[in-house]
């Protein structure tokens, strides 16, 4: 596996590094930017791009020219622009997700305060016998438990995909 292996190399060390992989029988996983060292080098191109593997079949030349590029620069320009205008998209859903975050943290919290409450209300005697007598009772309090259960997944998922955007 080499990452941008052609990084900091003069021409001259270049074609002797494309030489030698050229030479090896194994398999490689190269990452580059640099098209004419990939040239003839590669069987296979995958696209990484907005959390997606694409697979090309072929060297640098077969994958630009299957997405109609002449070259690495006119693929990477093409590139920025989507990643500018994804970035404004990842932005808005982030700050969409931080408030329903936010606001789901609110209502846990007011609901683990309420139902805490009622809790230290049954260990008491005086005030358990009167709500042993409600027959609603136990039904709102599972149904108000069984809700802070969805909401505390509910914030679980959206931390989650708040923080798949983060990185």
């Amino acid at each position: 596996i080499m990452d941008e292996p052609t990084n900091h190399l003069d021409i001259q060390s270049k074609s002797i590094l494309k030489k030698a992989l050229s030479d090896y029988n194994g398999s490689l996983i190269l990452v580059s930017h640099d098209r004419d060292f990939l040239k003839g080098l590669t069987e296979k191109v995958y696209q990484f791009q907005n959390q997606n593997i694409k697979e090309y079949i072929g060297d640098i030349d077969a994958f630009l020219s299957s997405n109609d590029f002449f070259t690495t620069k006119d693929y990477e320009k093409t590139n920025q622009n989507i990643n500018q205008r994804t970035g404004i998209k990842e932005r808005k859903e982030k700050k969409k997700l931080k408030y329903r975050i936010n606001k789901l943290e609110r209502l846990i919290a007011d609901l683990e305060t309420s139902q805490s409450l009622i809790e230290k209300k049954l260990e008491d005697p005086v005030f358990s016998a009167d709500l042993l007598k409600d027959k609603d009772f136990f039904n709102e309090y599972k149904q108000k438990q069984d809700k802070l259960q969805d909401m505390i997944k509910e914030w679980e998922d959206l931390v989650e995909k708040f923080s798949l955007l983060d990185s």
